[in-house]
């Protein structure tokens, strides 16, 4: 069922057009992640959806009804849509489990500890609920900002950038709570990046924002090997171009991506040494923590290949 629906929206600052008729649905218990370079307006689709920000076009719908303009209501917002920034927007002087407390202060005395207390558990934050935000890590400050968020049962989370900032433990943690959080609770979650990396490992689909415009929306590894340009391509990862010709004459038994200009593609896990046509050289060779990464040059061409 669908909870979310983003239907032709369009935002201009000026003369600079920052959106064009993008939309997209995102069902119960999805995550939906949009990818693109910095500027491409990621952010901005975002504050549309919660509401706090007018599109010049377009139209939202959180269930079946429309969501109304931020210049419409008198305090900006929906109420079943939360947006989790990048700051956190914690109170700063008082303990994790105090902040999400504040969220649920207008509830029954046992339903908010009852509450609070599954949101801390839920989140992974037990061992430091009990201490202000600047006395623990980035990671369990942006998981108690999430608890924050979903403290109410809202349908729809939205998150902006929500991995930029962590290192490798708190990222995969912080993940693993997304992912167990939006399925037990069946609500739509959407999460921008500019980091393919955050896409693979928790989005159900990825919608690649370029020009204003959705370029492409698919499941991720659909994306990943079968881009539709060769921007995409690049924005997803490590890709080696090059032209129909050049392939042919390269390399043997390997099915190639083809983007719609004619250009090829190969992914360094797809270039196999025994599929050369021609002698290689290797120019430089490291271990990025999962293979291999060998830059080879053959016949004229630079590869990167993963072993």
């Amino acid at each position: 069922m669908e909870v979310l629906s983003v239907k032709q929206l369009s935002k201009s600052f000026g003369a600079f057009s920052v959106l064009e008729n993008v939309s997209f649905d995102v069902q119960g218990g999805e995550i939906f992640g949009l990818i693109g370079y910095s500027g491409a307006g990621k952010s901005t689709i975002l504050k549309i959806i919660a509401g706090l920000t007018d599109p010049d076009a377009g139209q939202v719908f959180v269930g079946e009804q429309l969501a109304q303009r931020a210049s419409e209501k008198l305090i900006p917002g929906h109420p079943d849509v939360k947006l989790v920034h990048q700051e956190y927007n914690l109170f700063p002087h008082v303990s994790l489990r105090q902040n999400i407390e504040y969220i649920l202060r207008f509830f029954e005395t046992n339903y908010r500890a009852e509450r609070t207390d599954e949101l801390v558990e839920l989140c992974q934050i037990a061992h430091v609920q009990h201490k202000v935000p600047r006395l623990v890590s980035g990671g369990e400050r942006q998981r108690t900002a999430i608890a924050c968020a979903i403290a109410e049962e809202p349908k729809v989370l939205l998150l902006d950038e929500p991995f930029s900032h962590l290192d490798l433990p708190n990222r995969k943690r912080l993940r693993e709570v997304v992912v167990n959080m939006v399925q037990d609770a069946q609500m739509s979650c959407v999460f921008v990046t500019h980091d393919a990396t955050d896409i693979m490992a928790v989005a159900d689909r990825v919608g690649v924002l370029m020009g204003g415009q959705l370029a492409q929306v698919a499941r991720p590894i659909d994306v990943f090997y079968g881009p539709l340009t060769r921007q995409i391509a690049e924005l997803m990862g490590e890709i080696n171009t090059m032209t129909q010709a050049q392939f042919e004459d390269l390399l043997a038994n390997t099915d190639p991506i083809l983007f719609a200009d004619g250009g090829v593609g190969l992914r360094p896990n797809q270039v196999k040494y025994a599929n050369l046509r021609h002698d290689y050289e290797i120019i430089s060779t490291g271990f990025n923590g999962f293979c291999t990464e060998t830059r080879i040059q053959s016949n004229g061409i630079d590869l990167v290949v993963y072993q």
